[in-house]
């Protein structure tokens, strides 16, 4: 049992850790420019409207906080046998009863970044 919960804390810390690790936007851009793209490739990429940037940034990180937190709750099941957590219930959690909380977020969270970002480059 002391095994199972020593896992669970050590899978739960390496998935904070990798979550936390930041990108740098200077290096980011030259690991695409030095990659195996083609420069009409690198122009169609910068031609990307920020809204779609912001839409596709929060869409995807919505979808790893979801990942995360379904291994998270499948690792807390397994350290409690009361507790059963399938694949069934981890669509259930993450997407069919949260559907309010990513609507407004999709709503609500470009918007006021958008803001911010007026106001920080006036």
């Amino acid at each position: 049992m002391k095994n199972i919960k020593r896992k669970s804390i050590i899978a739960i810390l390496l998935v904070i850790l990798i979550s936390i690790v930041s990108v740098d936007k200077v290096k980011a851009e030259n690991i695409l420019c030095t990659s195996s793209y083609l420069e009409d490739d690198m122009q169609m990429m910068r031609e990307y409207s920020d809204k779609t940037v912001m839409y596709l940034t929060l869409i995807i990180a919505m979808l790893i906080g979801r990942v995360i937190w379904g291994i998270t709750m499948y690792f807390i099941a397994l350290g409690n046998s009361n507790v059963s957590f399938g694949f069934k219930a981890f669509l259930s959690g993450a997407f069919i009863k949260a559907w309010p909380g990513i609507l407004i977020q999709l709503l609500i969270v470009p918007p006021i970044v958008f803001a911010i970002e007026k106001v920080k480059n006036k």
